[in-house]
C-alpha cells in the first residue's frame, strides 16, 4: 500500500557472526525527538546499532551460544508516504 512498509530487525551473533533477520510491516514509525535537533537525527538514533550484552546477551539460533550481539533496525521496504509520530 501507499503507507505501508517493512522494518528489518537484524541481530548479529558475535560468536559465530550469524545474522538473524525478522521483518515486520509498519504504517508509521515512532521517533524519539527529545535528544536530537532534527528528524534525520531521530531516524539515525532509531536505526543505531544496540549492543546486547551482560544480562541481555543473545541466545543464537545458529550456534546455540548465549553471547554478545548487536541489534539494528533498518527500513527493508519504504512506503511511498511515511507517517512519523
Amino acid at each position: 500500500g501507499i503507507f505501508g512498509g517493512h522494518l528489518r530487525s537484524q541481530v548479529r551473533c558475535e560468536n559465530c557472526q550469524f545474522n538473524s533477520n525478522t521483518y515486520d510491516a509498519f504504517l508509521d514509525i515512532s521517533l524519539e525527538i527529545k535528544k536530537t535537533a532534527s528528524i534525520d537525527g531521530a531516524f539515525q538514533n532509531f536505526t543505531k546499532k544496540e549492543v546486547l550484552d551482560g544480562p541481555n546477551k543473545y541466545k543464537c539460533s545458529n550456534c546455540g551460544v548465549k553471547s554478545r550481539a548487536t541489534k539494528q533496525f533498518t527500513v527493508h521496504r519504504a512506503p511511498l508516504i511515511l507517517s512519523i509520530h
